[in-house]
């Protein structure tokens, strides 16, 4: 089964139309891919993005305490790689990921060595 787009005019598969319950035929007048285009429009434009903005403040709002434990459980996985690049951000040079770990107060910690003659 076919049906034509309205954005591109091309006579396209019924499986590349999204769904949509209010047409006859229970899929949208536009194809995936011009639907992809009007959405990366629509978005880009100042409107969309305040729309974007609404809608993740409302969803931060609204989800908060899984948010937080998200981003407990990612800190808590990801404990060196954080700590290692944050110790390379702090002093702009860094050389290759060391093998060694040290513990300091609980917490994973790498020992770096720095050469401070290398430029960035």
């Amino acid at each position: 089964m076919k049906k034509i787009c309205k954005g591109c005019g091309r006579n396209r598969k019924i499986g590349k139309f999204g769904i949509y319950s209010r047409s006859a035929d229970g899929k949208n007048y536009y194809c995936r891919d011009c639907m992809q285009l009007v959405t990366k429009r629509y978005k880009s434009s100042a409107k969309g993005r305040a729309c974007v903005r609404k809608s993740n403040r409302e969803y931060k709002k609204k989800n908060k305490e899984q948010i937080r434990k998200f981003n407990r459980e990612y800190y808590r996985k990801n404990i060196d790689r954080i700590l290692y690049n944050k110790k390379c951000r702090e002093t702009l040079i860094c050389e290759e990921k060391p093998d060694k770990l040290k513990i300091n107060k609980g917490r994973l910690m790498h020992s770096i060595e720095i050469n401070p003659m290398r430029k960035r």
